[in-house]
């Protein structure tokens, strides 16, 4: 279904002239910020591809050199990091797109489609602002945690 066709026909919004040259200005700058989150989540897969790789090889050939378990792991994290990007692009890409159909159609539909993505997108990069700083916490107070036994036991 396209979440562009309403129901029933949509009112023509009267945008003025510098709300529309502020979106179209914004519009190839929303488009980097696409491109560069999809180009994020690539290099990040591969460098958990190669990380969890060369520590597989390395467990597989003996080497002692790095822990090939850290590097597996390490792996994984960068692939699991790749995939929360990919909503960032598509959020942006969406929006951008609306944009560009605001041109030709001038419904009502069009801009609250556009609003709704830019909308999505702000509320995801809240959501993972708060887990991160949640996260960074949580490692922080392990962190104390762990220094304090180990002093404990010594």
């Amino acid at each position: 279904m396209n979440e562009l066709a309403p129901a029933v026909l949509s009112e023509e919004v009267s945008l003025s002239a510098a709300a529309e040259q502020y979106l179209e200005q914004s519009r190839p700058w929303v488009i980097f910020f696409a491109v560069m989150a999809f180009i994020a989540a690539g290099c990040m897969l591969l460098v958990g591809l190669g990380s969890a790789a060369v520590g597989l090889l390395g467990r597989i050939s003996g080497s002692s050199e790095r822990n090939p378990v850290a590097l597996v792991v390490q792996g994984i994290f960068y692939g699991v990091t790749a995939v929360f990007y990919i909503p960032v692009g598509v959020l942006l890409y969406r929006y951008a797109g609306a944009i560009k159909l605001l041109r030709t159609d001038r419904s009502s539909a069009v801009l609250e489609y556009a609003m709704k993505n830019q909308r999505a997108f702000w509320r995801y990069c809240g959501i993972m602002t708060i887990v991160g700083i949640a996260l960074c916490i949580l490692l922080l107070v392990a962190a104390v945690l762990f220094t304090a036994v180990v002093s404990a036991g010594k």
